[in-house]
């Protein structure tokens, strides 16, 4: 294909895909620049030129992006973002003649705010609205049809509100007071009198174990004597 040639009537995809099938990266993106914000029907062959880059991956023919993601370079190239892309290229091939009717403008709009079950009928409304009457699709119409059939807002459930707690009618009074010096002279005097009887304790242990020794080496003593006097 030479690129400098624009073919006519090329409106669908499968077409573009069979004229550019073995062209070149660089074939393709002055193919599409030659459509580049033109009429309607040249930008659909631009949208789908950009498509075709990206399903054959024919941006990676150029070293600069061979190792980057496509969203890389059509933001650097065409200025453009991938989710632009993918709702300019769904609006042309779901509804080719209201995109060349309207433009892929407010296409794209249905496409991002209506339901998916209410789509058609936004787009058939639209149509209808510019072909049969007098002012055509005036931005306000456009708008009017685009709410009535917009996407529902998710519902956000109101967190419930806690109550506080009962504040007390009067503060509660206090019985009795604690006589806490009392206390700590009386415990510290448990303490001294525990101390005293570990101290005892330990006295008589090793009192004790000198008895334990001397009875063992009594016992030595009788057991040799014992053994001399067996001789």
């Amino acid at each position: 294909m030479q690129a400098h040639k624009k073919p006519k009537n090329i409106t669908q995809y499968d077409e573009l895909e069979e004229l550019l099938e073995n062209e070149s990266l660089e074939t393709v993106e002055t193919f599409a620049e030659g459509y580049h914000q033109d009429s309607s029907d040249n930008y659909c062959r631009y949208i789908m030129a950009l498509q075709h880059i990206a399903n054959r991956e024919l941006f990676r023919e150029n070293p600069r992006y061979e190792k980057a993601d496509f969203r890389d370079y059509l933001r650097d190239r065409w200025n453009m973002t991938e989710t632009t892309l993918h709702h300019a290229h769904q609006a042309f091939v779901k509804f080719p003649e209201a995109a060349r009717l309207l433009g892929s403008g407010p296409i794209i709009e249905a496409i991002k705010q209506c339901a998916p079950a209410q789509l058609n009928t936004a787009v058939e409304r639209m149509v209808t609205a510019e072909t049969q009457t007098r002012q055509g699709l005036t931005p306000p119409k456009k708008r009017e049809i685009l709410k009535q059939h917009a996407r529902p807002m998710p519902r956000i459930p109101k967190t419930p509100k806690i109550p506080d707690p009962p504040k007390p009618k009067t503060t509660p009074k206090i019985k009795e007071l604690r006589n806490w010096k009392r206390e700590y002279y009386q415990a510290e005097r448990e303490r001294k009198d525990l101390l005293r009887d570990y101290k005892e304790i330990i006295v008589q242990n090793a009192k004790l174990k000198a008895a334990l020794l001397k009875a063992r080496a009594a016992a030595q003593e009788y057991k040799t004597a014992l053994e001399r006097w067996a001789e």
